[in-house]
């Protein structure tokens, strides 16, 4: 699994394997509902936060934190939680840089994602890059 700068994995290795179990296609289309949505929240999150519309950038972070859980991308998460509890202070350059590191995290989360559609495993268990599921 992927790490982000402080050693962390971008995504929880359990929590992928379980999504996986839903089916090939119901992952994927996971995946893409999230890149999807997720790719307009922080547009939204750009938009509300440069009008000042605090409660809007809490919404939000608050939706974003919660899809980013459902794959255990805790990093991204724990941002969105941070940009949450800040939205409504009066530092608007702090709010700023926070909506700014949310966006980066969400990028790494959304490569790895990207890279998990890719070594989907084939009919017989074995993922795409080489590795075999469960244990073979």
């Amino acid at each position: 699994m992927e790490r982000c700068d402080a050693g962390h994995e971008l995504l929880d290795a359990t929590m992928i394997a379980e999504l996986r179990a839903l089916g090939a296609d119901e992952f994927d289309g996971l995946i893409r509902m999230f890149l999807e949505d997720g790719t307009a929240t922080i547009a939204a999150l750009r938009t509300a936060q440069a009008a000042g519309r605090s409660d809007e950038v809490a919404a939000l972070a608050h939706a974003l934190k919660g899809t980013a859980s459902t794959f255990g991308a805790d990093v991204l998460a724990a941002r969105c939680a941070e940009l949450q509890r800040h939205a409504a202070s009066d530092d608007t350059s702090t709010l700023q840089r926070l909506v700014v590191i949310t966006e980066e995290a969400f990028g790494r989360v959304s490569d790895a994602l990207r890279l998990e559609l890719r070594r989907a495993p084939d009919a017989l268990g074995h993922q795409t890059d080489g590795s075999v599921l469960d244990g073979e």
